[in-house]
């Protein structure tokens, strides 16, 4: 949209002051979850400086890798980011995982538990950066990943309230994203080839879910034998819940009134989220403002 009227380069320039805008409130997000669990300043500022370095040389190499037929396997390419631009989030997320899974390993640190902390400020900065490409570039993509980026971070901050184990969020953010991706790439057709029959946004949008899946199910310690057989009562169940509303008046007058209220529930439900959005941001510049000193 507003590339439109003004131009490339200044639209590009705002893209800019939208990246570190996003950075800058994901950092206030972070610090201020980190100092309400106690954690010294310390780690987390040293967490932060590891995960930003990890992910952006990990960004920058995978999609190297990714996109060899751009690059042409020259190293010249890969260094001079500014001339021959290309970031790879996939690799951005695991670089930053592997850094600080080994820094927070050397400092004697609770890996899952800050990584749990961080799930919540990154998803936040990057509906801030899908919202900015939407108002400058006018992609329908950015507006509907925004959008779901809402809805996921809005699931995590309610989810916080109650306590969880430690690596749940993590996982958690992992099944969700992946889940955004993969509908993405259905819905308006994201693709981008890694090799002549391979998507890579398929590809990795379901490898984000099962690795997702199998850390939560691992971090949760149950029992295997104990869900499978929940699962079969609860599949059952469920078949006498369709039979009863089949040929039951009331259960079917239940059910139909559910249908009718939908879009009550889907717009209160919307309002809420716009409410945490909103609240979220007063909050980050609040306390930037208290960091920066003004009105003292």
């Amino acid at each position: 949209m507003i590339e439109n009227y003004l131009g490339g380069n200044l639209a590009h320039v705002i893209a800019i002051i939208a990246y570190i805008l996003a950075g800058v409130i994901t950092l206030f997000l972070y610090f201020r979850a980190g100092r309400h669990e106690l954690v010294d300043d310390e780690v987390l500022f040293d967490l932060a400086l590891v995960a930003a370095s990890g992910a952006l040389v990990f960004g920058r190499i995978v999609d190297f890798l990714v996109r060899f037929q751009f690059y042409g396997w020259s190293f010249k390419k890969l260094i001079f980011f500014n001339v021959f631009f290309g970031f790879s989030w996939y690799g951005a997320f695991l670089g930053a995982i592997v850094l600080s899974a080994f820094y927070l390993k050397s400092k004697k640190q609770k890996i899952l538990f800050l990584f749990d902390l961080m799930t919540a400020p990154l998803v936040f900065g990057a509906m801030i950066i899908s919202l900015a490409n939407y108002l400058i570039f006018g992609t329908f993509v950015s507006l509907l990943y925004f959008v779901y980026l809402l809805v996921v971070f809005w699931t995590l901050k309610r989810l916080a309230k109650i306590k969880r184990f430690e690596g749940f969020f993590l996982s958690l953010t992992l099944i969700l994203i992946g889940t955004v991706n993969l509908s993405l790439s259905f819905m308006v057709g994201v693709r981008s080839q890694l090799f002549d029959n391979i998507d890579y946004q398929i590809l990795m949008s379901t490898a984000t879910i099962i690795s997702g899946s199998i850390l939560l199910y691992k971090f949760s310690e149950r029992n295997i034998r104990v869900d499978l057989k929940n699962t079969g009562v609860l599949l059952l169940l469920s078949l006498f819940k369709i039979k009863r509303i089949l040929f039951s008046a009331s259960e079917a007058n239940l059910t139909a009134r559910s249908i009718v209220l939908l879009p009550y529930y889907l717009v209160k439900l919307l309002f809420s989220l716009v409410k945490l959005l909103g609240r979220e941001i007063y909050i980050s510049i609040k306390d930037l403002i208290e960091v920066i000193g003004v009105g003292r």
